[in-house]
């Protein structure tokens, strides 16, 4: 609907909910796609649950279509910086990787 989405402003949201150590959202493909670092013994259940109740108290625009639960610490630069081209270059490398092969049968 126009709105604009500050992805900061989404990513302390998301770091702060049960189960989330740390948290970026990327938009790709026309999506907000959520990457989670979980806290230790989280289930991906458990984080899955956050996010949807998360998604309960958001307008459309700013809920999380997709989660990546990303198994190691995300990526900073020496700044402090989040690199969240990083981010999108390895979710797209990720979905790809991922992607069955199609192909004409005989």
């Amino acid at each position: 609907n126009g709105e604009k989405v500050l992805c900061q402003d989404v990513d302390t949201e998301l770091s702060s909910l049960p189960h989330v150590a740390d948290a970026a959202v990327i938009y790709v493909n026309r999506q907000l796609i959520a990457v989670i670092s979980p806290e230790e013994q989280s289930s991906r259940e458990e984080i899955l649950a956050s996010i949807e109740q998360y998604n309960m108290t958001q307008p459309y625009y700013r809920r999380i279509q997709q989660t990546w639960i990303y198994d190691h610490a995300l990526p900073y630069s020496s700044s402090g910086k989040l690199s969240r081209n990083r981010l999108e270059q390895e979710y797209t490398q990720q979905i790809n990787r991922d992607r069955p092969q199609c192909g004409s049968i005989r």
